[in-house]
């Protein structure tokens, strides 16, 4: 069997299961979110305050999401990962921006020049970060934790910069995740022969 197709299999069974986990999580944590806010000041200094505002500026990070992905896919010869990538951004752009309209929930502190878009829920940054990891952990496994921390460290930073509670990060990124399997089995089950 084909090595991607394992990988793929793989994914596809613990999916839901993650979905499902950080779904509860997000729940959960609900009831948790100022106990959170209200302690996430003692961990500031000033050197977390420069380097989660650089992480969480939302121009760079669709920057690397998608120029940066997209140049080390073709580079790598992955090109097939290209349009799940293009479309799980988009597509989870959409949707948590029409569920932040739908939801209406206020950000914990006043909007400020990380916190463009005026609604917390869900969290848009922690949702295109995990959208993209089913492509990334399928095309590029041996870095997969690398993908993981570096998205989980975007959660962080929202929530460390208080422009999120922690329920909006963990639903962004069962949202974001979701939408990319799903994307990828599209594109596996219809596209996945398209020759660049």
């Amino acid at each position: 069997m084909h090595m991607k197709q394992i990988l793929f299999d793989k994914i596809q069974k613990k999916w839901v299961w993650l979905i499902i986990i950080a779904s509860k999580l997000a729940i959960i944590s609900l009831f948790l979110d100022n106990f959170f806010n209200d302690r996430i000041h003692l961990i500031h200094n000033p050197t977390l305050d420069i380097v989660f505002t650089i992480m969480t500026n939302f121009y760079l990070l669709i920057f690397v999401l998608l120029f940066v992905t997209t140049f080390f896919m073709y580079a790598e010869k992955k090109r097939e990962g290209i349009i799940p990538v293009w479309a799980s951004l988009l597509i989870t752009t959409v949707v948590v921006v029409l569920l932040k309209l739908l939801i209406a929930r206020e950000r914990p502190q006043e909007l400020t020049d990380v916190a463009w878009f005026m609604y917390s829920f869900p969290s848009l940054h922690a949702a295109l970060c995990f959208t993209v990891l089913p492509t990334l952990d399928i095309e590029f496994p041996k870095h997969k934790w690398a993908w993981i921390s570096l998205a989980a460290l975007v959660g962080l930073s929202r929530i460390y910069l208080q422009v999120h509670y922690l329920s909006d990060v963990l639903a962004g990124c069962a949202i974001g995740y979701a939408i990319g399997v799903w994307i990828f089995h599209l594109n596996k089950k219809y596209y996945y022969k398209i020759k660049w």
